[in-house]
């Protein structure tokens, strides 16, 4: 909790220091990946005044929820494991803000639903939890479905996953369509549907919520 608090400090300083200077800081971790002959992979993180302003925000809740989760869990025998599960939790989430590579991006979403499972399963031989953790398991992999496809689609159009030069070149798909039997669809339509149904169903929005 002491060390989500001095996140939480830092990010917000951060933050003011972006806010105050427009500056970026923009990390690329990919080059060992490219010599090794995997190309388009930038393994990307991007620290902007958005993502510290959301990286703020999402550790002062993430403060508030570890203080209740001590204050819960205080006379749990197995409280240490589920505080630790709750943390590798709150920095999978931390890091998923500051990506700027679809396949970092996709990582973290594996690591926050396996979490997720894992939370839920705490009291695994409770039969409610354990159907409670596989029906989150399952929701979660077919969100994974649309989110696959939306990185398989921009891998095959545009030879890249780094943020930086999809958003450069995502223009440039404004009038590509594919053609499913005797139907045209419009590529960059069918990208945003697909990364909306892949939200709603990760976060159990709408009709989801089950």
């Amino acid at each position: 909790m002491l060390g989500l608090g001095f996140e939480l400090l830092s990010a917000t300083l951060l933050a003011q220091y972006l806010q105050a200077t427009d500056a970026v800081f923009y990390l690329q971790l990919g080059g060992a990946l490219a010599r090794w002959g995997v190309p388009g992979v930038a393994l990307s993180l991007c620290f902007d005044e958005l993502s510290a302003f959301f990286l703020s925000i999402l550790m002062f809740a993430l403060v508030v929820c570890f203080f209740f989760l001590i204050e819960y869990f205080e006379f749990d025998a197995q409280a240490s494991s589920i505080i630790f599960l709750s943390a590798l939790f709150s920095q999978a989430a931390l890091l998923y803000f500051s990506v700027f590579d679809l396949c970092l991006l996709i990582f973290f979403w594996e690591v926050i639903s396996l979490v997720s499972f894992l939370l839920v399963q705490h009291w695994a031989f409770r039969l409610v939890s354990f159907k409670a953790g596989m029906k989150v398991f399952t929701v979660s992999q077919f969100g994974d479905l649309p989110l696959f496809l939306f990185l398989f689609l921009i891998l095959a159009r545009l030879g890249s996953a780094d943020l930086a030069e999809i958003l450069g070149l995502l223009p440039t798909l404004s009038f590509e369509y594919l053609a499913l039997g005797g139907v045209l669809i419009h590529l960059t339509s069918l990208l945003g549907l697909l990364l909306q149904v892949a939200v709603f169903l990760k976060a159990a929005q709408w009709f989801f919520y089950p």
